[in-house]
């Protein structure tokens, strides 16, 4: 391969001319790749609202449950709800490959959907289960971005813990490695990323795993290489070894893929990268070395493990330094064994200043040599312990046997048993869907919902999936008989409101969101699609839920257990759409006429009043108070949690809930705890599914709470014991409660100044979401920042 000006210019075995003043650098024995190419990094951007290195991809950041939505536009023009959907941006950067960054087998499919409802095919990136549903994702035609980021083994060995471990993710902990070569075999296209890792050096590591899993290594490398060069649109410049393209390409020691082989050189427009020069040169071996001493000869074999690394085996194995540079030798070693601290000699081998800890520093006299190589023999001279001038030279005896490649030898010998993928993937999964078949129902009592009412002793013969025939000595010689005397059959429940079998339930960011559709959003691994159908129930309505005045579209189900999203959609159905109005006051007064169809409730004698509101409380917060911590979520650390939250921690199944409601209090204000500024109250209706159903206002008031001047005990917000708590209330022990308390109060006061001077800047190099969480409508001045402060 001839590399000019950052291309390669000439290729092959035979015929290709070495200019004159070519630099020629041998590579017998070495393997030559294209470069990686990895189409998922942030290699070298700062993560979004921090410095460099503070979170990235998969790491920290502000999180989406502390940032304010954007609900309205201060743009004018054709701006969405969200200011930063640019539509102009949008529409010139088309023609771009688009990735859509799904993280789950489901997600993927909603992912291809989207794009074929907007006609654009989308490369997804994946979440390492697709395996589970391998046909729904080769159906896609969509290319796939991969992750190696296998799961951890889960901590079994505490009963207590294990049981909090399911069946399906001890089966996903087997079989993610299985994942890329599922998609081989569905030839799917699909390339690999080193996102997602826990620690990129494990890329390889987990590559060789899903190669010992069935990926083969041909298509490992085209998922390297051609198919993400490919994807960007760049396979005529990289991808490939070939004339005219950029010289990007890896020099290793051996098969790319091996457990063995060492990444020498990384070329990158004809540009070296050295990874490893010192692995360059194959010198391992056994070599008789002969130090020429005034009083004699003295013998020993040199076990030389690498261009680095080398033992001197005497009557001990000895330590010191050994390098070797392709020409030159340098061997430095001590005949006298070293001493480990605490008795013991030192054993293991010794090389370049890389032993660390595994070897003693030589102690004592050292053999110094020095020499050249002339292939198998090397020669030259040195000092000898007393530093006498002497002569020394070794030779080549042995090769070494070459060590099995350690994942092979893990490896189990014939074909593994693995865990079988189910549909659902988890403890109750088919292997295989239950298949349609004729059948027929002898003898059992009939409720039909209809005019002929219950029958006794009835047939009833399923040709389909659909009802054939209901009546007395029914026969099919093709239909399966189910004997059902003594049993009885109705028609199966349809549950007209429910909230099961969906990924989520409430759309946040807008009070009208008619566009959304619980379509989109099913999700078939819903565990409660398996219990209710043990209940009878046999199709379902699924409808958002009521946190929004119009909630989106509804879909119609059929129960089907193991079945993919789509098909558990009942086709050919009315459409129909949630609006959650609540059962509204709509006339007050005497002799008021019920309306057609509305239900009466004789209230004689009784008293009605609105329902009460428990302005400030930590319902759902904190469970059984100070008994158990793990049941409370009140609070956080630190001072100023202006950017906190309190109903992404409200605990809808909390016990509490229902006595509160049983004595009138319909709504709460569930408020956080701790320090000076403790974060964001919110409004919720104590009747809800979860914390989103339950959102009657997110976001009622900032809670500040003000340094107590006096040491006082039990009093929330106040005081606290001598030493004073750790959001700071009270002082010190002996300290003046006064002056801690004037402290903490200008605290307060600069952070309010900071936040004015934040929020007065036109632009921000990095997000605050401390000081954008007390950001209001009105303009800075003073501590007008937020829309309502709690004191």
């Amino acid at each position: 391969m001839v590399i000019r000006d950052g291309k390669i210019i000439a290729l092959g075995a035979t015929g290709v001319v070495v200019p004159k003043d070519a630099v020629v650098i041998d590579c017998k024995d070495k393997y030559i790749y294209p470069s990686f190419v990895d189409i998922y990094t942030d290699y070298g951007v700062a993560p979004a609202g921090g410095a460099a290195g503070a979170g990235g991809r998969g790491g920290g950041g502000g999180g989406f449950g502390n940032t304010p939505p954007q609900i309205t536009s201060n743009k004018t023009g054709p701006y969405g709800w969200n200011q930063a959907l640019k539509p102009e941006a949008w529409n010139d950067n088309q023609s771009l490959p688009q990735i859509f960054d799904a993280d789950d087998k489901w997600n993927d499919l909603r992912a291809f959907r989207i794009g074929k409802e907007f006609g654009t095919q989308y490369i997804i990136k994946a979440g390492g289960n697709e395996y589970q549903r391998i046909k729904e994702i080769a159906d896609t035609k969509a290319s796939f971005i991969l992750s190696l980021n296998f799961p951890q083994a889960m901590d079994v060995e505490d009963p207590n813990d294990a049981r909090a471990v399911s069946l399906g993710d001890m089966k996903h902990w087997e079989l993610a490695p299985t994942n890329p070569a599922a998609f081989e075999k569905a030839n799917i296209s699909f390339c690999l990323t080193t996102a997602d890792l826990r620690d990129p050096k494990q890329f390889l590591t987990n590559l060789r795993k899903a190669i010992e899993m069935g990926l083969s290594e041909t298509r490992a490398m085209d998922a390297l290489t051609k198919t993400p060069a490919t994807l960007l649109g760049v396979y005529d410049k990289v991808g490939s070894l070939e004339t005219g393209k950029l010289a990007n390409f890896l020099i290793t020691s051996g098969p790319i893929f091996s457990a063995t082989t060492t990444i020498l050189h990384n070329w990158v427009h004809g540009g070296k990268y050295a990874i490893k020069e010192d692995a360059w040169y194959d010198v391992k071996g056994m070599y008789n070395l002969t130090i020429n001493t005034p009083a004699g000869a003295v013998n020993y074999s040199l076990d030389v493990k690498s261009a680095s690394v080398a033992n001197v085996i005497g009557k001990d194995t000895l330590t010191g330094r050994f390098t070797f540079d392709g020409k030159m030798v340098k061997l430095n070693f001590s005949p006298i064994p070293a001493r480990r601290p605490g008795g013991g000699n030192a054993g293991g081998g010794f090389g370049g200043g890389r032993g660390g800890a595994a070897a003693a520093a030589p102690t004592g006299p050292q053999y110094r040599l020095s020499g050249v190589s002339s292939g198998t023999n090397w020669n030259g001279t040195g000092e000898d312990t007393a530093g006498n001038k002497i002569t020394w030279s070794a030779s080549f005896a042995s090769a070494v046997t070459a060590s099995t490649d350690t994942a092979a030898r893990r490896r189990p010998a014939g074909p593994q048993r693995l865990a079988k993928v189910t549909f659902p993937f988890d403890g109750y999964g088919w292997e295989e869907a239950p298949k349609q078949e004729d059948l027929l129902i002898k003898n059992a009592t009939v409720w039909t919902s209809e005019k002929e009412g219950k029958l006794e002793n009835t047939d009833v013969l399923l040709k389909g999936g659909k009802i054939s025939k209901i009546g007395k000595n029914l026969s099919d010689a093709g239909a399966k008989v189910i004997d059902a005397t003594g049993k009885h059959v109705t028609a199966g429940i349809i549950d007209e409101h429910s909230h099961i079998a969906a990924a989520s339930i409430n759309e946040g960011g807008q009070s009208v969101t008619s566009e959304v559709r619980i379509a989109d959003n099913l999700n078939p691994e819903d565990i409660n699609i398996y219990r209710q159908l043990s209940g009878g129930v046999t199709s379902s309505h699924i409808l958002h839920g009521s946190a929004n005045t119009i909630g989106g579209q509804t879909q119609l189900i059929k129960l089907r257990w193991g079945a993919n999203d789509d098909d558990l959609k009942f086709k050919g159905s009315d459409g129909f759409i949630k609006f959650a109005l609540g059962e509204n006051i709509t006339n007050v007064g005497t002799n008021i006429s019920a309306a057609s169809g509305a239900t009466v409730i004789d209230a004689k004698g009784k008293h009605v009043y609105p329902g009460l509101i428990l302005p400030s409380c930590d319902l759902g917060l904190k469970e059984i108070g100070a008994g158990v911590r793990a049941s409370n979520d009140v609070s956080e650390l630190g001072d100023f949690n202006s950017n906190i939250r309190s109903i992404t921690a409200y605990n809808t199944d909390s016990r509490v809930i229902a006595v509160l409601r049983s004595n009138g209090i319909l709504l709460a204000g569930v408020t956080p705890e701790g320090g000076l500024i403790s974060g964001s109250s919110s409004v919720v209706q104590l009747d809800a599914w979860n914390w989103e159903d339950a959102a009657y206002k997110m976001d009622a008031a900032i809670h500040l709470r003000m340094p107590s001047f006096i040491n006082r005990f039990g009093r929330r917000g106040g005081g606290g014991p001598p030493g004073g708590f750790p959001g700071g209330f009270g002082g010190a022990a002996g300290a003046d409660p006064a002056r801690a308390a004037l402290d903490r109060v200008e605290s307060i006061k600069a952070f309010f100044r900071e936040a004015k001077g934040y929020l007065q800047e036109t632009a921000h190099t990095n997000t605050n979401l401390k000081f954008e969480a007390v950001k209001g409508k009105t303009n800075v001045d003073r501590y007008r920042l937020c829309k309502r402060v709690w004191f």
